[in-house]
């Protein structure tokens, strides 16, 4: 997912329904570093609409990193090809490239002139690593800055140990940014944040709290949501506004409430939304009131709660750490609570649960019929009459639905080999 690999010149049809609850200039405002310019570019993919405000947002936004000069470059076409007049500065952007090159050039050099007698220079051969590292992740060469920061580890001495812990945090944040689908920084960063945990079980000094949230994170897109939201719990909000390269509390809050309404007990999610210091103190400046929507599963106010998820939707969509698993982790939410609604019930009519889960009809009974081959709800559906039978989910009848899946795949295996042969 390197930057320099962005495409900033088709965005896609506009995929979100609805609007944004926030000025895009205002919000954007309050990321930094890759992580601005990556979700700038998922707005820009995502939505016709915003496409033209994103890219003025992105090149400003490259202008001040400065030293990205094939993200400027590539924004710059990207609005020329939009007959939009590129800002005033940018006759400079080939005397910063040569600037750059030349910068680049001069670490390189300085770093092979003392490797060959690096025993008697180690301090000045893995320094000329760690700034190379540094200078090429800001340039957006990912792949660089980790083969530099790791040559930096092996030279540098292990009496080092702030230094060495740097780097590793360093090293977590370029995986992260360059993972294409987040298993490599996932792997990565679980081992570290194992080992930054303090004796009460929590991250909290601030190198420790980036590393939570990029774990969290990448948990997140795993779609194991009752491990993201746990690890992500577990950062001192003491330093919530250090990692804002990556997401803003506010993000985290959202990440929290989605995955920990996908996955936690009710107990769980009680404790969560009226208790939690770490939850309360992310959730302070949120647009939605998410300790709210957590309430409104919890007594079980359905239409309000799902009322209040679609009317946010649009958010959720145009964030890129959401945006890959949303279906899949608001279909788990909807399973959740379709599951405890139905548990109060003998019998209801699929008007009442459609109208109730602001489903059309036809929908739910798909939805239904998916979770009855799943085994996750007992209903009969009574079509002629529009109603449900509920009963409970027990253990003949998990094995009875187990037994008739293995039986249908059989025989789907039997009919098509027996085409294959004919």
């Amino acid at each position: 997912m390197s930057i320099t690999k962005f495409n900033w010149n088709k965005p896609f049809i506009s995929t979100i329904q609805g609007s944004l609850h926030y000025d895009l200039t205002e919000r954007f405002s309050h990321y930094t570093g890759q992580g601005k310019v990556l979700r700038l570019n998922h707005i820009a993919t995502l939505s016709s609409e915003l496409y033209i405000e994103a890219l003025s947002l992105a090149f400003q936004h490259a202008k001040n990193l400065s030293k990205n000069i094939n993200l400027l470059k590539s924004i710059a076409r990207a609005l020329h090809d939009q007959g939009i007049a590129v800002p005033e500065g940018t006759e400079s952007i080939a005397e910063k490239e040569a600037t750059l090159i030349a910068e680049r050039e001069t670490l390189t050099q300085s770093i092979e002139a003392t490797s060959w007698n690096w025993n008697h220079a180690s301090s000045t051969v893995s320094n000329g690593f760690k700034n190379l590292a540094f200078l090429l992740y800001e340039m957006g060469d990912f792949d660089g800055a980790k083969v530099n920061i790791i040559k930096f580890r092996d030279t540098v001495s292990p009496k080092n140990y702030e230094e060495i812990v740097e780097s590793l945090i360093f090293e977590a944040t370029v995986n992260f940014f360059s993972s294409k689908n987040y298993s490599s920084s996932l792997a990565f960063s679980s081992k570290l944040t194992s080992l930054f945990l303090d004796k009460n079980g929590s991250l909290s000094w601030p190198g420790a709290v980036k590393i939570g949230v990029l774990c969290g994170i990448a948990t997140l897109q795993q779609e194991k949501y009752r491990e993201a939201a746990s690890v992500l719990l577990k950062i001192s909000p003491k330093h919530k506004l250090i990692f804002n390269d990556i997401a803003t509390p506010q993000d985290l809050a959202v990440y929290i409430t989605l995955a920990a309404l996908a996955s936690f007990s009710r107990s769980e999610l009680q404790f969560l939304s009226s208790a939690d210091q770490v939850f309360q103190s992310l959730t302070e400046d949120s647009l939605q009131n998410l300790s709210e929507l957590i309430e409104f599963f919890l007594n079980s106010k359905y239409k309000e709660f799902f009322s209040s998820l679609e009317d946010f939707k649009p958010d959720y969509e145009a964030d890129p750490f959401l945006f890959p698993i949303l279906k899949n982790l608001l279909g788990a939410i909807k399973k959740r609570a379709l599951l405890q609604y139905l548990s109060a019930y003998k019998n209801v009519s699929i008007q009442t649960v459609s109208e109730t889960f602001l489903l059309e009809p036809s929908k739910l009974e798909e939805l239904l019929k998916i979770y009855i081959i799943e085994g996750t709800i007992n209903v009969l559906i009574d079509q002629r009459n529009g109603m449900l039978f509920c009963r409970e989910v027990d253990e003949s009848y998990e094995k009875l639905v187990y037994t008739t899946t293995v039986a249908d795949n059989y025989l789907n295996g039997c009919r098509v080999l027996l085409n294959t042969l004919v």
